[in-house]
């Protein structure tokens, strides 16, 4: 009696789809008790994404890169993160003149490092880091690893709807409202990151960076929805016209009376 080879007992095992239309696509699957496999790229991914492993309780909770801001916060008693405060002041002082800075992109393995001494409270990797690039992507990653947005999940929809008004007037107007029912934190961190932008763009002859490329950078490193949208190239588009009207009216929202008295309204 012949034994099936070793191919033909993974064709009993296995189903494989090719489809050759110019490219070949193989599809691995197992019956519904066993685990599913596939060549595409997202699988890959959402085996990498830090999430899940958090999730399984792999990953435990970083002190400075991926937390809440306001627990953060109160753990420094700070209004604004040290890592936020202290990035932002050696970027200024390093080179605001660089082609392309926020929107080009520094080495990852090193932005990493800034990650990991950041974390361990070692904060002199800043100021001995040569190159802008990594120190702007560093401050990026730690507006994208915040488990909740610098906007808060909150506030998503009603910053959105702000932003569609028909007028400039009641744009401003509801826009300073809601940034100043932010919460403290948010707020401030907020207030000091744009005005460090605005910085960034008093430069933008020599580094290419004006109030709508850096808006393009950072509307969705600020916000993001909870829940993945319907119409997330639309959404995005609010999300970069947002942030840009907030840094061409940053004088009116920002100078409105007395905070606290805001926040009561």
């Amino acid at each position: 009696m012949m034994l099936p080879s070793s191919l033909e007992q993974a064709d009993s095992k296995y189903s494989f789809n090719r489809e050759d239309n110019g490219k070949k696509d193989i599809k691995l699957s197992r019956s519904k008790s066993t685990k599913h496999y596939t060549t595409g790229k997202s699988d890959v991914e959402n085996e990498t994404n830090p999430r899940k492993f958090e999730r399984k309780g792999i990953l435990l909770d970083e002190p400075v890169f991926g937390c809440h801001l306001e627990t953060l916060c109160a753990r420094e008693n700070r209004k604004v993160p040290k890592f936020v405060s202290t990035c932002i002041e050696v970027i200024e002082d390093k080179e605001l003149t660089a082609d392309g800075l926020y929107r080009a992109s520094g080495n990852l393995s090193q932005v990493q490092k800034i990650r990991i001494h950041v974390n361990q409270d070692d904060y002199s990797c800043l100021t001995d880091e040569e190159d802008v690039h990594v120190l702007t992507g560093a401050l990026k990653m730690f507006f994208r690893e915040m488990k909740e947005p610098l906007f808060p999940f909150n506030m998503f929809d009603k910053f959105l709807n702000a932003i569609a008004l028909p007028d400039a007037s009641s744009k401003l107007e509801a826009l300073k409202k809601l940034v100043h029912k932010m919460p403290e934190p948010n707020h401030e961190t907020l207030r000091v990151l744009l005005e460090h932008l605005l910085r960034v763009t008093e430069y933008h002859k020599q580094n290419r960076m004006q109030v709508q490329n850096l808006a393009i950078v950072f509307g969705p490193t600020l916000m993001w929805p909870e829940q993945v949208s319907a119409n997330i190239a639309l959404d995005m588009m609010h999300q970069n016209r947002i942030v840009e009207f907030l840094l061409l009216e940053y004088n009116a929202i920002f100078n409105f009376g007395n905070f606290a008295s805001l926040k009561s309204n």
